[in-house]
Parts: C-alpha cells; sequence; structure tokens
C-alpha cells in the first residue's frame, strides 16, 4: 500500500510540473513570463500534414518549440501566420528565422493577420512568402547597431556608402 502511495504522488508531482498543452498537434514557447511581459509566447499548431498557425511573441523558448514541432512533423512546409507582434529575444528570433528559411518553409499571412518586428523577420525568412489580403498589416521600425548608429541615420539610398 505505501508503494502505491508513493506511486500516485509522484505521478501527480509530474503531471503537475508538466507546462506543456494536452494538445499533441500544439508547441509552445516556454519563456519567463517577466520576458513576455504577459504578452503570449509563440505557439505553432499543426493543423494539417503540410501545415500550422503560428501566433505569439517570439522570445528564448521559441526555436525549443520549433525544433520539437519538427521532430513530430517534419513534412510542415507552410507556417500561416495569424498574429506575430514581435520579438522578446532576438537572438533566438534570428536563429530561428535562419532555420525557417534552411528548412526551405513557405510563410503565410492568413486573413487579417498582423506582424510587426520580429516577427516582419520571421514572415521574410520563409522561402515563399504570400498574403490574403492585398495590404497586409506589416509593421516595420529603426533598428541601432551596437556602435550606436541607427536606421534613420543611414542614407535611403546605399548606393555609393560604405555601409553594408
Amino acid at each position: 500500500m505505501k508503494n502505491l502511495s508513493i506511486a500516485i504522488s509522484l505521478s501527480l508531482l509530474l503531471v503537475g510540473c508538466n507546462t506543456t498543452t494536452n494538445d499533441p498537434n500544439t508547441f509552445t514557447s516556454q519563456c519567463s513570463y517577466s520576458e513576455l511581459e504577459g504578452d503570449k509566447p509563440l505557439t505553432f499548431t499543426v493543423t494539417s500534414v503540410n501545415e500550422a498557425t503560428l501566433e505569439g511573441v517570439i522570445c528564448s523558448g521559441s526555436l525549443d518549440a520549433f525544433d520539437d514541432m519538427r521532430t513530430q512533423f517534419p513534412s510542415v512546409a507552410t507556417f500561416n501566420i495569424q498574429s506575430i507582434p514581435g520579438s522578446a529575444d532576438d537572438e533566438i528570433n534570428l536563429l530561428l528565422s535562419a532555420e525557417i528559411h534552411q528548412n526551405g518553409i513557405a510563410t503565410h499571412l492568413v486573413n487579417s493577420a498582423m506582424i510587426a518586428s520580429g516577427g516582419t523577420d520571421l514572415f521574410l525568412a520563409g522561402t515563399q512568402r504570400t498574403a490574403d489580403d492585398a495590404l497586409p498589416k506589416i509593421g516595420v521600425h529603426s533598428w541601432s547597431d551596437s556602435s550606436g548608429q541607427s536606421g534613420k541615420d543611414l542614407p535611403r539610398s546605399m548606393k555609393n556608402t560604405n555601409h553594408i
């Protein structure tokens, strides 16, 4: 009886520590609440053998969620993006975008989709990029490099400059 009680207690403990969804087709980035400032983390939901929907903020756990999804569903070839308002981890965003491109995944903005900042980077990483809307909601902003030079400091035309 004591062994049964211990086994039940351990089972409950393990179930209580599981932070992933019960849906085997959903892969949610595991990121800290403070990192996301209350926003939803990037989530990959596989909707068919070849497609997955994406929604949420790209964060430190997004590359792991992508890798988990690709392990379970290697034939996914199109990401249907609903809303990606940005990224909380720029390094992971660039690594994830590179993986998307290297894996030959197309990106598609569904009707009423919205992307901004790091979400725009992710969309552009697609090997083919399409949108349902004729005028999709795509947000961009300026940036700065390690020397403090921002995008607004560069000429509109990069011809005849040393910046690249």
